[in-house]
């Protein structure tokens, strides 16, 4: 009984035990650690899904134009019965050289 009761002291002070378990421990602890880093990650990637999405519906690409000049006229030709014929075309005239200095406010 002595023995055995020595043997249980012993194991009691061993540092290496002592070590394996504050080792084992620590593992044990890091599950649930890695288990917050996923959700994390899971919400962010949603979070950036979700303004990904509400940005496509809300604000499309927008396209600023300059001053445009259309010009309507007409071209008359002959066809193969020798008919007048009247084609309506356009003319678009845009600066060749355009400074803009504007605020946008959204």
């Amino acid at each position: 009984m002595n023995t055995t009761n020595e043997w249980v002291e012993k194991i009691g002070q061993s540092i290496t035990l002592k070590v394996i378990t504050i080792g084992f421990l620590t593992m044990v602890l890091l599950i649930p650690g890695f288990m917050i880093q996923n959700l994390i990650s899971e919400r962010k990637a949603r979070s950036e899904e979700t303004i990904g999405v509400i940005n496509e519906k809300w604000s499309k690409s927008q396209t600023v134009n300059g001053p445009v000049l259309v010009v309507p006229f007409i071209i008359e030709q002959k066809d193969e019965n020798s008919k007048l014929v009247s084609e309506k075309h356009w003319m678009y005239i845009t600066p060749e050289v355009l400074n803009i200095k504007a605020k946008l406010f959204p």
